[in-house]
């Protein structure tokens, strides 16, 4: 343990087969809602729930196509925004990093297994919700705000050395390489 205080670990596969379910998004929604899930819980959830979700092609969910996004996604992506955006308790720095992390490493997957499209129909798993978008810009204006210019030493769960504008200005880079290709 940690003197006393609890860590939780998320166990990813869990939870990614979790959210893959309707009911699944729901109730995560509704636990972080509703503040059943202790806040310190929910910011080690975050950066884990958002790799779950990128990792679906937007509108269909982790299951099937459609137009519209999986059932529940909004719902979760709303929560989730709300987490971040929440001035008190305000999210923990290094939740934030890994958060920034995962849409880079996402990003950057997205780009590589799209060679066909120059890695736009990849990134429009991140970019092609809008509240996909909005919990995305609500990580970058709060990181902004909470991590600033400090770097990664003082948050563990970041790049090695990297400053939080750094880690931002590569996963904007990857956005609009995408986007001019």
């Amino acid at each position: 343990g940690n003197a006393g205080g609890k860590t939780i670990d998320v166990d990813e596969a869990t939870l990614a087969g979790t959210l893959s379910l309707p009911k699944g998004r729901a109730l995560c929604a509704r636990v972080i809602e509703e503040g059943i899930l202790p806040h310190p819980s929910a910011c080690r959830l975050l950066p884990a729930a958002l790799g779950c979700i990128l990792s679906w092609p937007a509108g269909g969910g982790a299951v099937g196509g459609g137009a519209t996004s999986a059932e529940g996604e909004d719902r979760l992506l709303h929560a989730l925004t709300g987490l971040v955006l929440t001035p008190q308790p305000r999210m923990d720095p290094s939740a934030l990093y890994r958060c920034l992390d995962m849409s880079v490493s996402m990003a950057k997957a997205s780009l590589n297994d799209n060679s066909e499209d120059d890695g736009r129909k990849g990134l429009s798993a991140i970019t092609g919700s809008h509240m996909r978008a909005k919990l995305l810009y609500s990580v970058l204006s709060v990181g902004k705000e909470v991590c600033g210019g400090s770097t990664a030493e003082v948050h563990p769960g970041a790049m090695m050395g990297e400053s939080w504008s750094e880690r931002e200005s590569t996963f904007l880079e990857i956005i609009a390489s995408a986007q001019t290709r």
